[in-house]
Parts: C-alpha cells; structure tokens; sequence
C-alpha cells in the first residue's frame, strides 16, 4: 500500500477528474499515481458535488431509478474510454458492541485483499483506521482456501484529511477499522477486466493462510 499526504488548494468537478482520467491518466506506473492522487484531493476539496450528487438523484428517483447506490458506497461518475470509476464510501462508526452484521456491511470485518486496484482519498471526518500487510506470496492464479502465505506486517494507518492510499491488487491485504465520527471516502477504482477475474480473498493473519475465496 502506497501512503501520500496531498495537500493543494484547487478545487475541481467530478467531470473534469473523469476527463483527465480519460485523456491523461493511461498508466499506474509510480508518477502517474501520484499526479491522479494531486486529481483526486483537488475533487474530494469540492464540498458541494457530492451533496449535489444525492439530492440530484432523489429528486429523480420518483420517475426512475437513478441512484447507483447501497448502504455504503454511491457510484458517482465513469470514464468513457476505460472500465475506470469514481465512487463515495461512507464509514460510520459502528462499536464492537453493535451487530456483527452491521459491521460486515461497512467491511469493518475480515482481513481480505481486492482484485482491483483503487486510489482512495479523505472527503469528510476523521478517517477510518487501517491495518495493512503485502502478501510476499501473492500470484496471478490466486490462492486456494488453506494456502499459506507469507504476510508482512506495514503498520496501522489513518485516512486522515489531504491523505490518500493507493491499493495494489492482490498484493495488498488490510482491515479496516470503525473511525471515531462518520467519515466519507472517494475512491478512483482501476476496473479491470481481466484482474477482476482473479479471486479475491480472505486471510487469518495469525496462522498467516487462506480462509475463503469470497
């Protein structure tokens, strides 16, 4: 996991951040991540678009369905000419006393790794907590329910504000941890295909295997 503190005053619409990811964002090579995160902070600094966004919809909704939402996540824009995307992650605080379910809808349970890569930057609140490990193992046929692995221990890190974190698939497994007060993400998701029909997992760290192909 690749961990960037950005800091710019810009402010930017979530249509000119999908027009340069269309025209100039066309590797995930180390420079160009870095250029997307600087994107990315001039996006999440617009506090207005993503409020804009929801009472747009819900004044739609009553003629159709126009909200590409859930609990937690609102998809809210595509790129034309990749399976790339933006979307808004919402992370409650949800205390270990709570139900268990409710804790697995905001994937506060379960250490596990994607098979996607994604840019993720602080829009509102504290952040959430999270604890990440690089899988030493990891290759393209996936792993198999029982497979050990080798799992490095990164460290425990906060999504604070003007943070970001850049998610390799595969490679980077992590748990995410309830914030102290309501917080909300914005993640650019590099869909692709061909990774996305790789497994994705889910690991026990203190036997270092793993426990499901979800």
């Amino acid at each position: 996991m690749r961990l960037m503190t950005i800091r710019t005053d810009r402010v930017i619409s979530s249509a000119e951040f999908l027009e340069f990811a269309d025209l100039q964002l066309d590797s995930l090579d180390e420079g160009m991540i870095a250029v997307a995160a600087e994107h990315l902070q001039a996006l999440a600094n617009n506090k207005n678009f993503l409020l804009d966004k929801v009472n747009d919809g819900l004044l739609q909704l009553g003629a159709r369905s126009v909200l590409s939402a859930s609990a937690a996540t609102m998809i809210l824009g595509r790129c034309r000419t990749k399976g790339w995307f933006i979307r808004a992650n919402l992370w409650p605080p949800v205390p270990h006393t709570d139900s268990p379910t409710e804790r697995g809808v905001f994937s506060y349970e379960g250490v596990h790794d994607h098979n996607f890569s994604f840019l993720t930057a602080n829009y509102m609140g504290p952040g959430y907590e999270t604890e990440v490990w690089l899988n030493r193992s990891a290759c393209r046929e996936g792993h198999e329910v029982g497979d050990q692995v080798q799992l490095e221990y990164q460290g425990r890190f906060v999504l604070a504000p003007f943070t970001q974190m850049y998610y390799q698939h595969g490679t980077d497994v992590h748990l995410q941890l309830s914030p102290s007060e309501l917080s909300v993400s914005l993640n650019l998701m590099f869909n692709d295909p061909e990774v996305r029909l790789r497994p994705q997992h889910s690991f026990d760290v203190r036997r270092s295997c793993v426990t499901d192909r979800p």
